[in-house]
């Protein structure tokens, strides 16, 4: 019985820390809160840091395209399956 409720404490304190992680990484990567249909289709580039990348990986790619900067729309994270995904358009 105490096995079993100190798995159930375990089980409840990783999918909070999973909550929390997932709002803090959502709110890193929105630089910018503008909907990607504001700007021409042509303009924005969908960005992949899904597996073992982070969003860090994803702001390193968006360095590399846009080196004076960029903006940063709808992102996309799903924890169950480390999918990340995020629009950007360089800034100028």
């Amino acid at each position: 019985m105490r096995q079993n409720r100190m798995l159930y404490t375990l089980m409840l304190v990783a999918a909070l820390q999973s909550i929390a992680f997932n709002a803090l990484a959502q709110e890193a990567v929105m630089e910018s809160k503008i909907n990607a249909q504001q700007m021409q289709a042509k303009d924005w580039t969908n960005l992949t840091c899904s597996g073992f990348k982070t969003w860090n990986d994803c702001r390193t790619q968006a360095r590399e395209i846009c080196p004076s900067g960029f903006k940063t729309a709808d992102p996309l994270e799903n924890l169950l399956i480390q999918r990340r995904e995020v629009s950007i358009a360089c800034k100028g």
